[in-house]
Order: C-alpha cells, then sequence, then structure tokens
C-alpha cells in the first residue's frame, strides 16, 4: 500500500514538471514569434505599457512630382496614442532625407497623412529604399519602394 501510494506521488511529481516545462516552452516560442511578427519595440521605464498598447502602421511611399513632396500615411491600430517624434527616408544610393513629423500624435484608430518636401537630394526619380518612422516610445523601420511610373 504505501508503495503504491509513493508511486502514486512520484508519477504526479514527474506529470506536474513534464507540464510545467511544455508550459514555459509554449511562453518562449510565444515570445519569439510575436518578435518576428512585429515590429522591433524598445521599451523605456513607465512607457513601457504604453509601448506595448501601441501598433502603427506605415503605407507605401509616393513622390508628388508637381508639388515636390513625399506622402505616406500612419495608421495607428493600437489602443493608445502614437506621438510621432521623427521620419526619415533612405534612398539606393546612401542618401538620406529627415521628414517633419514632431509632435503629431496619431489617436487609436487614427491616421496621419504626412506631407512633407522632399530634400535637395531627391527632386529627381532616385528610388527611396526605405522609411524609418519613430514614435516616442518606439521605432518602426519599415522598408517600402516607391512606383517611378510618373516620374519624368
Amino acid at each position: 500500500m504505501k508503495r503504491k501510494a509513493v508511486s502514486d506521488i512520484l508519477a504526479l511529481v514527474i506529470i506536474i514538471a513534464i507540464m510545467l516545462s511544455i508550459a514555459s516552452m509554449f511562453t518562449y516560442w510565444s515570445k519569439e514569434y510575436a518578435k518576428d511578427v512585429t515590429d522591433e519595440v524598445s521599451h523605456t521605464g513607465d512607457t513601457a505599457s504604453a509601448c506595448m498598447r501601441e501598433f502603427i502602421d506605415i503605407s507605401e511611399l509616393y513622390i508628388n512630382t508637381s508639388s515636390g513632396t513625399i506622402e505616406f500615411i500612419i495608421e495607428n491600430k493600437g489602443t493608445s496614442g502614437a506621438e510621432l517624434a521623427s521620419a526619415v527616408a533612405y534612398n539606393i544610393s546612401g542618401g538620406y532625407c529627415a521628414i517633419s513629423v514632431s509632435g503629431k500624435t496619431i489617436f487609436p484608430g487614427g491616421i496621419a497623412l504626412v506631407n512633407s518636401s522632399v530634400c535637395s537630394i531627391y527632386p529627381s526619380c532616385d528610388t527611396f529604399d526605405a522609411l524609418e518612422v519613430t514614435t516616442s516610445c518606439s521605432t518602426h523601420a519599415v522598408k517600402r519602394s516607391i512606383d517611378l511610373t510618373e516620374c519624368s
């Protein structure tokens, strides 16, 4: 009888250990998966909880050659406001253009059209290779290309 009780207790301990191992592996895998399919978010201090609720989506870039501006749309798909800090567009030849977005806040579910003068290195049809938008608590770097068929 005592052997049966000891055996049952050992079996229970082994089952619990296996369940905890599986649960910890699932938690690790889900974090890694989330990291792979979402933008990198850097957390600092008290803003970490706000950053976790922030998710922005950036549209394709568009060069309006008639007005000489670069345009794109930022949509806030998160549950907290996203305050834009900066935006930089890079081209394939290594140049870059800082775009003035500082102070714009996009509320949850909202969108913002960013319409900014093109830097002097971009009046022609240079191809933009990437756009990096920085919010108050995270950096969203999204590789975007633009259609240059309308450039002359």
